[in-house]
């Protein structure tokens, strides 16, 4: 099956979840999801990146009102090297048209996703979109990005990745991409629960993370734009995350150092366990810096960041004190 055509998407059917039908696709023809011809972004796809059924959806194609139509879809298009992510919508899922002429989410140039931003989950919440993707400089599997929208189609990302394979975390230090977001809302919170991938060169593994936004109360006034309540709850949050990151972890790691008394670097280990307690004090730098100028979204990454490199740095310790006692 080649990429360059729509065979590579499919569309399955199942009344059980276990036992699935297979059917092929079809495309507008002069808004194909697919065009084989290079050097078109969307020359040809490695798949979708998320979708959405709305049952109450219009029953033909909306051209005005895309999420008035019954399935909307987010996929992957590549020249045969740049992947990015396009749009398209359909009123049966399985004719299907592609949404304007480019991607909805771009890659940005000369940054950290200047190649490659496409797979992951797009969550809608609060009159907003927000995708958490995949993406890179040479691979897709470089980092972990966040956008926000108001409409699911013009994105605003943030400047820096959740996670990159360059922050200094061992086990996720050769690949870090494809998460897979689920909301959970429990009372006046929203939780984003993102399980994702991880390879250190040696194992691959499966890691979790969760990050928070408190909803407006019932009756609360709502004529402020989504994205100032975005902005102003990640402030909020990367606070409280700056606290419990920098301040406690911190505070954990240090005391455990001090009483273990090592006074010889040559020690194993120790040398990588100083390293790791340096870069998570500079990314609990980088977290106030960002937060205070603004930038919230990428202040509460860099402080979730601090906490992995203190959670290797504890563990680390744990280990070394295993073997000196």
């Amino acid at each position: 099956m080649s990429i360059y055509t729509l065979a590579a998407l499919k569309y399955a059917e199942s009344s059980d979840g276990i036992n699935w039908t297979w059917f092929n696709l079809t495309q507008d023809a002069a808004k194909p999801l697919v065009t084989g011809i290079f050097p078109d972004w969307n020359r040809g796809t490695y798949g979708p990146v998320d979708a959405f059924y709305n049952a109450s959806g219009s029953p033909g194609l909306d051209d005005t009102n895309i999420w008035n139509n019954r399935y909307v879809m987010y996929y992957d298009g590549t020249t045969g090297g740049i992947e990015q992510a396009g749009l398209a919508y359909s009123a049966d899922g399985l004719h299907w048209k592609r949404y304007g002429d480019q991607p909805v989410l771009p890659i940005t140039p000369g940054a950290w996703d200047s190649s490659y931003a496409g797979f992951g989950t797009v969550i809608n919440l609060l009159g907003g979109y927000h995708f958490f993707y995949s993406g890179g400089q040479s691979a897709m599997h470089e980092g972990i990005g966040y956008a926000f929208s108001q409409d699911g189609i013009t994105w605003q990302k943030a400047a820096t990745p959740i996670f990159h394979t360059g922050d200094g975390v061992l086990w996720r230090s050769v690949r870090c991409y494809t998460p897979s977001v689920l909301l959970d809302v429990q009372g006046n919170t929203a939780y984003f629960r993102m399980w994702f991938t991880g390879d250190s060169g040696v194992n691959r593994a499966i890691g979790y993370a969760v990050a928070s936004l408190v909803l407006p109360s019932q009756g609360a006034e709502r004529g402020r734009s989504a994205e100032k309540e975005i902005q102003e709850q990640m402030t909020s949050l990367a606070h409280f995350n700056h606290k419990k990151c920098c301040e406690k972890q911190g505070e954990i790691v240090t005391s455990f150092l001090e009483r273990m008394e090592l006074a010889d670097e040559d020690i194993p280990g120790y040398g990588q366990i100083l390293e790791y307690i340096e870069q998570a004090r500079s990314s609990c730098s980088r977290s106030e810096e960002l937060t205070a100028s603004g930038n919230a979204i990428a202040g509460n990454y860099s402080a979730l960041q601090a906490c992995e490199l203190y959670a290797e740095a504890l563990h680390l310790l744990e280990e070394l004190a295993a073997k000196v006692a």
